[in-house]
């Protein structure tokens, strides 16, 4: 939170002979768990450059720019949810895509590089995500309605919760 005061009018309602055109600007911040420790080692000046906007903040009032200061993030739901995904399913991902890369290069046992197991798994995976949540196209396709229609159907259904902005978190 920002806050100016006309630190000059209040000086000068104190019965002192001072410039009315004296100003404070404060800034009271509230870091979050991991970013305590370093915020805390911060100067004044510095703790202006923890967010883009404080920054632009100062420069407005001050004309001076706070140098660049690193702060640890906490990590947002949807980055710990991805990790507990990896974690979970990345074996069995991987698993997937060496048995997919033995099939195509005809290996019966042994060895399979894992960036070919990765590659069988990202394509799937893209084939997946794409049919489950890009707008069907069967312009010219043979496919049954009902195929048509479910396919639709489902497009529909995950448009209502996408948030193309990335706002909200899927």
């Amino acid at each position: 939170m920002v806050r100016l005061y006309e630190k000059g009018l209040q000086l000068r309602g104190r019965g002192l002979d001072v410039s009315p055109n004296i100003a404070r600007l404060e800034l009271q911040l509230r870091p979050q768990k991991t970013a305590k420790k370093t915020v805390a080692k911060l100067t004044p000046f510095q703790c202006w450059s923890v967010s883009k906007w404080t920054s632009l903040v100062l420069k407005a009032c001050v004309g001076k720019r706070a140098e660049d200061v690193e702060i640890p993030s906490v990590k947002s739901d949807l980055d710990t949810a991805f990790e507990h995904l990896m974690s979970q399913y990345g074996g069995t991902m991987m698993r997937y895509g060496a048995r997919e890369a033995r099939v195509k290069h005809g290996i019966v046992a042994g060895h399979v590089d894992p960036a070919d197991a990765i590659q069988f798994v990202l394509e799937r995976m893209k084939v997946r995500l794409e049919s489950d949540w890009l707008q069907p196209d069967f312009s010219g396709s043979m496919c049954p309605q009902s195929v048509v229609e479910d396919a639709e159907e489902r497009y529909l259904k995950r448009k209502q919760i996408w948030d193309p902005s990335g706002v909200s978190e899927v």
